[in-house]
């Protein structure tokens, strides 16, 4: 029989302060494991950017501020890089609006301004979760969605906080998903067995090359996935 890891037991293994690929073959496979290690990250005095490219940025932060042990709403800025709906910017709401998950620039522009936004409110501890990398790979040329994630990697490491991105294997080329990992300082597996999912962990100090059952209700109880 597998171990059992919990999230805490995942977070545990990442590298402080470090980026990280969290590949699974579909958003179900990866369920609520990306959100559920962001709100373990977020210290009580720490703060959470969100980017989304699928979802309304104001849907995305509810299912990570809504739960009991996630983040107040001030101490989380949005980055959302929906094309549909009539959204705009907001400073105050720490919310930046981008006209598509390919504007790349203006994305990138909207994490620094949401980093600086969140520093000058006494948050220097941010913690990112990019809702999915599969978004810009499937819609821009890999290369320049390549350049693109690797940039918004080094913002993040250019802070204190840890960076999780999620890529969905089952829509996402094998050589793009080679190319993240090489980018990434860890690399985070997901995949389900039967009623199980399991969870590995590369690129960690401590060996954890063998697959473990992800706790239940670390997994999946009440959430169908973060986008």
């Amino acid at each position: 029989m597998s171990a059992i890891a919990t999230v805490d037991d995942v977070l545990a293994a990442l590298p402080t302060g470090g980026n990280v690929v969290l590949t699974g073959a579909s958003r179900e496979t990866l369920g609520r494991l990306p959100g559920r290690l962001l709100r373990a990250a977020v210290g009580v005095h720490d703060a959470a950017l969100l980017v989304t490219t699928e979802d309304s940025g104001r849907r995305f932060a509810r299912r990570i501020v809504g739960p009991s042990d996630g983040p107040d709403r001030s101490r989380v800025g949005i980055v959302d890089a929906t094309p549909t709906g009539r959204r705009r910017t907001d400073p105050a709401a720490n919310t930046w609006h981008v006209s598509s998950p390919v504007d790349f620039n203006g994305t990138a522009t909207g994490i620094d301004r949401c980093f600086d936004k969140l520093a000058a409110d006494g948050c220097q501890t941010v913690n990112v979760l990019y809702d999915t990398l599969t978004t810009p790979f499937l819609s821009a040329d890999s290369s320049m969605a390549a350049r693109y994630a690797h940039y918004v990697s080094l913002q993040v490491a250019d802070r204190e906080g840890i960076g999780l991105f999620p890529v969905h294997t089952n829509v996402t080329s094998d050589r793009d998903v080679e190319r993240l990992k090489h980018l990434f300082d860890a690399l985070v597996e997901v995949r389900k067995c039967g009623g199980d999912r399991l969870v590995r962990c590369s690129g960690v100090e401590d060996d954890w090359s063998d697959w473990r059952n992800l706790r239940g209700s670390d997994a999946d109880a009440g959430f169908t996935g973060i986008v």
